[in-house]
């Protein structure tokens, strides 16, 4: 199709990697190797080792919906996400949060500085028609 491989993200979540974790940062590396843009899944809801973060030739940690949505619950769930997005700026990568879903916690993301969010706040999923559409506009 002549896609540049940069354009194209593969997602993996954070409990698929550690099943195998040698093997699968030996296959993201020869994946990474080929320009294939890597997004780590679901961060924050596993049992990983922050320590594999050090390794993984990951572009873009997606901080799982829980830490999200538990943002209203106290000061150290605030923490916590505030942590998480600072340490993984640190690390290099772009951060996303997942399950956004209100205006509270956007302000919240925007001000600890997440790079992006996807949530129903923004949008419910769309059938692939009504996108396409939106696209072709």
């Amino acid at each position: 199709y002549q896609v540049d491989p940069k354009a194209i993200y593969l997602e993996l979540t954070e409990t698929s990697m550690m099943e195998h974790p040698e093997r699968a940062i030996e296959t993201l590396e020869k994946i990474s190797e080929l320009g294939f843009r890597i997004s780590i899944d679901d961060f924050g809801s596993g049992y990983s080792s922050l320590a594999y973060l050090n390794t993984l030739p990951a572009t873009e940690i997606k901080i799982d919906r829980s830490l999200v949505l538990s943002l209203t619950d106290n000061e150290r769930s605030e923490s916590v996400l505030k942590a998480t997005i600072e340490m993984c700026h640190g690390l290099g990568f772009e951060v996303i949060a997942e399950g956004v879903e209100t205006q509270e916690q956007l302000d919240f993301l925007q001000e600890h500085g997440c790079d992006v969010y996807q949530g129903y706040f923004r949008s419910k999923p769309v059938e692939a028609e009504f996108f396409l559409d939106v696209l072709n506009a």
